[in-house]
């Protein structure tokens, strides 16, 4: 479709032509109403009769449009045309990196500051689920300003053209190639090798082309190259880069980040773009040459305005002005980056009832337990170091303490018949030192400027030297309390506690937080919580149950001088009190998310079981998992994580190409369920006073609009959607037991469902075809709870599917032809259903094994795959001193400070 200028497409005036390539043709525009330049994409008239690719098209550009990042070129929205879509594009004026490029290679001073964009923009984006695919030159541009802008994220995933001309490989439309294992998608230059495979595939394809990408910038060739497309793919797949091209000034540091990036195994390649972004930060950090200034200041001067000599005095008076007014500019704030660790599933777990991790003080390396040994995970590598001990230590080890040079770590070992050790060791590996003889288990070890601080319980707070000696009291405690997790206070002479009533059933409660000025002795209580520390920008963090606070503190004064704000919900605590996170001064956050260790919190993890009995656990993190439940596409799971006080839904990418996204940040948020299409779910939630039923859209966090509105004393919640209809049904919950209701989103109205009535939960479903209802009942006179079916809309017939006790969390297959439900807590059994003549069941067939637990009466944690032979379960694991799960996580948040300056800031 050619628009001609003068045309409009809605309220759009074309001016004219931009651009052309595979993906359609680009025009400026002006918005009229708005009167704002804009760029229109007019998508090909083939796309407009697939039903599909325009279907997946719009859903792309919605998570586009979730994309709000400085370094991201915006979608304002989507026109209809009369041939198909068109996209209404943020203008971006200036020329391409490509363009650049093709003048020669940027100097490095000038090269970082845009690489260190483009991350940023990739880690964004991945953050939101969303791969750009077709990362290149061509997409990306610097404005006048210097500021990065990376266009077209995602579209070739959902519009790439069926063009397989072969001309230019380096300037090629994006490819689309259909093979027995996929489909190709990408740029021939800057693709990775996966993709020139056709297999699956994720970020890490995106960091392969950023890779490309810096390489192209430094040396003003391409990685890769050939004379048509296969034979680029055939360098992609097997040539060397010639590493030799890059220029001699090249940091190590930058040579190390393209050979990870450009690495033809993914499983060793960079597996997070952010850690480029550190990569940079640190060369700029240590003085490397030409790069130092422009990484850590501002961008350098853009190479077109390195133009034309000045012709007049005035000219060159106002240019030199501007100039001093550039080098003045403040710096820009430093972007937040966040990166996952998941320990190897062959590693022990280390989730111990005692503090298993902690940051160095530069904030560069995160030292952590695994079953009996400590591991190092520096920032720029992926995966965990060993930290060989020349000997054995034996007991439960916990407390890692970096010494404040970095050097040492200390650590504590517990054993019943011994009692506890303090510990030291270099972080090369080594003699493990014998520090201190503890007298009681441990509660706390921190490092600082007043030696090794131990918390000793009833004894108080213990010091000993790093050299070792006998520990000696520095704080005393009343008779009746605990002293727990010091902490010494940056420039003063004070020290920060817990202190915890002695023999407390709930330790959460009783547990306060102290400053003890050693010179005068003066003791103060500051706040209700636990594990706090003081950070440099002038707050005390600490928590309470599973979340982080910030309230600010003035250390010279040792006060409290304003409000509490949270700060960062989802810290793993345990029942012990340990709040497993740690902080460096240079504002590197560490923590492992989950529960908080409330001790009635059964911890589940994400698991898959065939019809045989064999469980194999997905790669989601373990947590308070509960109410799995399977998108009608058979492509994701939705499912709650109920911890004490919290509860939140999440989402899980069942390809494991996105980990687990939390979609709720308002209230307590349970039971949630698909809508017919996908795009929606409904759920539970206190939010706005009572327990009402919202839904909001499942891709990206937003605002979640409310659907019903329970009387007092009443619950709603959400059981099962309608296949074939806006319709779905829920619960009403009271003192009195549950009936059944429909809503029904055309005529947003409720509706009882004839008599279905049950003194406990009823986890009602809709059948295949939306015509039936299966649920649980328990009633007077029921010795346990049965499953019964009836039609939908109701008829009065009801047929009860097991006699037997306590069956109940009916599932329909997805075939239509069986019901699946749980007959007791752990036996999965499928009853055959046939529709014609009429409605009859067959005979209840159990499946071999013992399933994971679901207990009668309370939400349903399984659910059944769309291939009929597989069910996922939220599956409880085992909770131990020593272990929680098979496998653990701890998250890494850099320059978590500016993320924690805004939160206290917000209103």
């Amino acid at each position: 479709m050619t628009l001609a200028p003068g045309s409009r497409l809605g309220a759009y005036e074309v001016d004219a032509l931009i651009g052309t390539g595979g993906m359609g043709e680009v025009y400026r525009a002006t918005d009229t109403r708005l009167h704002r330049a804009v760029a229109l994409k007019v998508l090909p008239e083939s796309f407009a009769a697939d039903r599909e690719r325009v279907a997946r098209f719009e859903r792309e550009a919605q998570l586009l449009a979730s994309l709000n990042h400085p370094n991201i070129a915006s979608i304002y929205g989507i026109e209809p045309t009369d041939a198909g879509q068109a996209l209404v594009l943020e203008l971006v004026d200036g020329p391409t990196l490509a363009d650049r490029i093709a003048e020669g290679a940027l100097p490095i001073a000038e090269a970082l500051p845009i690489a260190r964009q483009i991350a940023d923009a990739l880690a964004a984006a991945h953050d939101h689920g969303v791969i750009h695919r077709d990362l290149k030159p061509a997409n990306i541009k610097v404005r006048d300003d210097g500021t990065v802008k990376v266009l077209d994220f995602g579209l070739a995933k959902a519009v790439a053209p069926d063009d397989d001309s072969e001309s230019g490989a380096a300037h090629s439309p994006t490819i689309t190639a259909a093979t027995r294992y996929g489909v190709i998608l990408g740029t021939a230059a800057y693709m990775s090798p996966e993709q020139a495979k056709g297999k699956t595939i994720d970020r890490r394809s995106d960091v392969w082309a950023f890779g490309c990408v810096l390489y192209e910038m430094l040396t003003g060739s391409r990685v890769f190259e050939g004379e048509d497309v296969s034979e680029t793919l055939a360098s992609v797949l097997r040539a060397e880069p010639s590493w030799h091209l890059l220029p001699a000034d090249t940091p190590e540091a930058i040579r190390r980040l393209l050979r990870r990036c450009l690495e033809r195994d993914r499983r060793r390649r960079l597996s997070d773009v952010g850690v480029a972004c550190l990569e940079i930060d640190e060369t700029a950090a240590s003085g490397a040459p030409a790069a130092a200034s422009a990484v850590m200041t501002t961008l350098a001067p853009p190479w077109w305005r390195r133009a034309a000599p000045i012709g007049t005095a005035a000219i060159a008076a106002g240019a030199i002005g501007a100039t001093a007014a550039w080098m003045i500019k403040p710096p820009p704030a430093p972007v937040v980056v966040r990166a996952r660790h998941v320990l190897p599933s062959e590693q022990p777990s280390s989730v111990t009832q005692r503090q298993w991790l902690a940051v160095s003080p530069d904030g560069s390396t995160v030292a952590y337990f695994s079953g009996p040994q400590l591991y190092l995970r520096t920032l720029s590598d992926t995966e965990g170091r060993l930290i060989p001990f020349a000997q054995p230590i034996s007991g439960g080890l916990s407390h890692p303490a970096f010494s404040p040079d970095g050097q040492s770590i200390a650590f504590f070992s517990f054993r019943p018949a011994e009692g506890g050790t303090v510990h030291r060791v270099a972080v090369t590996g080594g003699p493990v030192e014998t520090i201190a003889k503890a007298r009681s288990i441990n509660h706390g070890l921190s490092w600082g400027s007043h030696g090794i601080l131990i918390g000793a319980g009833p004894a108080g707070i213990l010091r000993v030297a790093p050299t070792g000696g006998d520990p000696s009291p520095i704080v005393t405690t009343a008779n009746d309390e605990d002293a727990a997790f010091p902490m010494s206070v940056p420039g003063s002479n004070a020290i920060i506690y817990t202190a915890i009533a002695r023999g407390a059933a709930d330790r959460e409660t009783s547990a306060q937080i102290r400053v003890q000025d050693l010179a005068s002795g003066t003791r103060r209580t500051l706040t209700p919580g636990s594990n706090a520390a003081y950070v440099p920008t002038g707050h005390l963090i600490y928590t309470v149950g599973g979340t982080l606070f910030g309230i600010p503190f003035d250390p010279r004064r040792l006060e409290i001088t304003g409000a509490r704000r949270p700060v960062v919900d989802g810290i793993r605590r345990s029942p012990m009190g340990d709040a497993h996170f740690s902080v460096s001064a240079t504002g590197t956050l560490v923590f492992a998310p989950g529960p908080a260790g409330n001790q009635s919190t059964t911890m589940r993890s994400l698991s898959v079981m065939d019809r045989t009995g064999r469980l194999e656990p997905l790669k989601a993190a373990t947590g308070a998992w509960t109410s799995p439940r399977v998108s009608p596409d058979g492509k994701r799971l939705v499912f709650g994580s109920e911890d004490g006080n919290q509860a939140d839904i999440l989402t899980y990418e069942l390809d494991q190409s996105i980990p687990e996204r939390r979609l709720t940040f308002a209230g307590r948020n349970r039971y949630p369920i698909w809508s017919r299409d996908g795009q929606r779910v409904a759920f539970q939630s206190d939010r706005e006073g009572d327990a009402g039923i919202f839904w909001q859209r499942a891709d990206t966090p937003g605002t979640a609009e409310r659907l019903t509105a329970p009387d007092k004393g009443v619950a709603h919640v959400p059981e099962s959607w309608s296949p074939v209809a806006d319709i779905f049904l829920f619960s009403e919950v009271g003192a009195s037991g549950a009936t059944l209701w429909s809503y029904s989103l055309d005529k947003r109205r409720a509706a009882l469902v004839g008599d279905i009535r049950s003194s406990s939960m009823l986890n009602a479903e809709f059948s295949r075809d939306g015509q039936w209802i299966a649920y649980t009942a328990r009633g007077a006179g029921m010795l346990g709870a049965s499953v019964f079916v009836e039609p939908f809309p109701p008829t009065g017939a009801r047929f009860q599917i097991q006699s037997e006790t306590t069956a109940h969390h009916p599932v329909w297959m997805p075939n239509g032809q069986g019901l699946s439900y749980r007959v007791g807590n752990t036996r999965q059994v499928i009853i055959p259903v046939r529709w014609r003549p009429s409605v009859s069941f067959g005979a209840p067939a159990p499946l071999p094994g013992d399933y994971p637990t679901n207990v009668f009466g309370g939400a349903r944690n399984y659910d059944v795959l769309r291939d009929g032979q597989r069910f996922v379960f939220a599956a409880p694991v085992s909770i131990g001193e020593t272990s929680l799960s098979s496998r653990t996580e701890f998250q890494i948040v850099v320059n978590w400070f500016e993320e924690l300056k805004q939160r206290m800031a917000a209103k």
